[in-house]
């Protein structure tokens, strides 16, 4: 019998227009997610808009495995509501026009130099209104809750991959799927390739 997550996956990949919906669900399981990266069906507003929630949800999640924040992404999800209202008569056009009135809220609503998701919008938007690309939904078929590294404090003593000694209470870099724990500069480097990796990952 199919899992709720597997029905799910299926619903989305069934209907792209819904995945702004479904993806931020997907994303918090424990299973992995094995969507492909697609393009939307349409350059409409309120097809931006489903790519923005689905991108704050991803910039959240990754975020929280460094820096946990309960309201963090409520403030996001709140700002883009913000952004819905500002062009809820246009929702459906794919115009210039009213595209540059997305363009408008989204720089209202958000400082845009601080938040990646809103600048792959914004950057998808100008390729739309270029080229006629449609914008897409999902970062890359790399999401995965169990695959990711995460920090954490060491619970009890062990030892590093390089055979580095940790004690009990020491911050740690995670692995899940390879067990793999780091410390130090080590961990540091680590986690930088990570995020420098994830962002290119994020981008268009």
């Amino acid at each position: 019998m199919a899992t709720l997550f597997s029905r799910l996956v299926r619903l989305a990949h069934a209907n792209p227009e819904m995945r702004g919906v479904l993806l931020p669900i997907l994303a918090s399981s424990d299973e992995r997610v094995v969507l492909r990266e697609e393009a939307m069906t349409a350059g409409t507003v309120q097809s931006f808009l489903s790519v923005l929630v689905s991108k704050l949800t991803q910039h959240d999640k990754k975020l929280s495995m460094k820096q946990p924040n309960d309201y963090r992404l409520s403030h996001y999800l709140g700002a883009a509501q913000k952004v819905e209202k500002a062009v809820k008569a246009v929702l459906q056009a794919d115009d210039a026009k009213a595209l540059g009135k997305l363009k408008d809220a989204l720089e209202k609503n958000f400082i845009v130099s601080d938040m990646p998701p809103v600048k792959n919008v914004i950057k998808q938007i100008d390729v739309f209104m270029a080229t006629g690309k449609k914008p897409t939904i999902l970062a890359s078929e790399r999401v995965a809750a169990r695959g990711d590294p995460a920090w954490m404090t060491a619970k009890f003593p062990g030892k590093a991959a390089d055979g580095t000694p940790i004690k009990k209470g020491d911050k740690v870099l995670y692995w899940p799927l390879s067990k793999k724990m780091m410390v130090g500069k080590q961990a540091e480097q680590a986690w930088r390739d990570f995020e420098s990796q994830a962002a290119d990952e994020d981008g268009y």
